[in-house]
């Protein structure tokens, strides 16, 4: 659970520092891990700023400068690679691939150090989950199952959502799963450890699925709003080279045979920027 925690907080720093344009202090970053009582040490403090890199986000110093590479990076890199001032942005792109996979490689190493239980002691643990749902008992079973979490999420990976992302949208499925099985019911059948696993990989499978669902139909979103500004730009453009001036609304309206309402709300959609149209 302090794992799970930890995850949530660090994704909670990088989605508070993406709504400020992907940048965030250091003590910032510092302020919310003591708020969620997390004194992280130097090193594990390298590690958050790492993950931040590769979601794009710039941690600054107290000057407002981004922090050096020798403070932000956890891991010992090829000599070549620290002498490199500029990256291609190829490069960079592998760059973030690789932290995001040393990021989960740690995170699986952490969690490889949690106590989990046995296959006796799962069903002694549902047994009594069938009558009272025990915190301690709950936390133990889902603590049984975080790795598993991981390789679940590892087949859907295929680049659209970050392996990361994935985990923690499997890591808060099964905290669900665990709480709304049916243990009494698991009980009556044949192997109802079986059971219960199955139940849980269906719940964190379909979580990690719609999350990548979710996001492809946000870019898809982002490609047609895009197209249909460009519909509009390329209309203006022709209309204001045959005008030999910049045009209106009405008139792209006209031409494009839609509805002033409907350009109106295309225009707004790109703050006003199609350079062939008058504004005023």
């Amino acid at each position: 659970m302090e794992q799970q925690k930890f995850i949530e907080t660090v994704e909670k720093i990088r989605d508070a520092a993406l709504d400020n344009h992907g940048k965030i202090s250091r003590d910032a970053v510092a302020s919310k891990l003591l708020e969620e009582g997390m004194e992280l040490d130097e090193s594990q403090l390298k590690m958050v700023y790492a993950y931040l890199k590769t979601s794009k986000v710039e941690v600054l110093d107290d000057g407002g400068k981004e922090l050096s590479r020798k403070e932000t990076d956890s891991l010992e890199t090829p000599k070549d690679m620290e002498e490199m001032t500029e990256k291609s942005e190829e490069d960079a792109v592998l760059d973030g691939e690789s932290r995001e996979e040393e990021f989960v490689k740690i995170y699986q190493d952490d969690i490889r150090k949690i106590a989990v239980l046995s296959e006796e002691e799962l069903l002694k643990t549902m047994e009594r989950l069938s009558s009272e749902k025990d915190k301690a008992d709950k936390e133990a079973v889902i603590n049984t199952f975080l790795k598993d979490v991981v390789r679940w999420a590892k087949p859907y990976h295929d680049g659209a959502v970050y392996m990361t992302d994935l985990i923690q949208e499997g890591n808060m499925a099964l905290i669900g799963g665990v709480e709304t099985f049916d243990y009494a019911k698991a009980l009556t059948l044949d192997n109802p450890v079986k059971k219960m696993r199955d139940y849980l990989r269906k719940t964190v499978t379909e979580a990690v699925q719609n999350a990548i669902y979710s996001q492809e139909s946000e870019n898809n979103v982002g490609y047609k709003v895009s197209g249909r500004v460009n519909a509009v730009n390329d209309c203006a453009r022709e209309l204001s080279e045959e005008y030999g001036r910049k045009v209106t609304m009405e008139e792209v309206a006209d031409k494009m045979e839609m509805s002033y309402e409907e350009i109106k709300e295309i225009v707004d959609l790109s703050a006003n920027k199609i350079e062939y149209i008058r504004y005023s």
